[in-house]
């Protein structure tokens, strides 16, 4: 596998911190800042965000894959 990232005459986006966000949430903040998914999941029917490269906070040009690692959410404790 391989990240992909647009020429260098398009705009910087600045990546927002997508640990903890339910996975369908944080694709579409993705794709509204024109951000390509690239995606592993741990667990089968991963429902959560655990890592994301690059890091939070990080300015990458529109059309960057941002990778997500994945997992099951876990249950709220009593």
């Amino acid at each position: 596998w391989s990240f992909s990232q647009a020429s260098a005459h398009t705009r910087l986006v600045e990546l927002p911190d997508l640990r903890s966000r339910m996975v369908a949430n944080a694709k579409r903040e993705l794709q509204e800042l024109e951000l390509k998914t690239f995606g592993l999941s741990e667990e089968r029917n991963a429902e959560t965000v655990f890592e994301q490269y690059p890091l939070a906070g990080t300015s990458v040009y529109v059309g960057t894959s941002v990778f997500l690692t994945c997992k099951k959410s876990q249950p709220d404790s009593p």
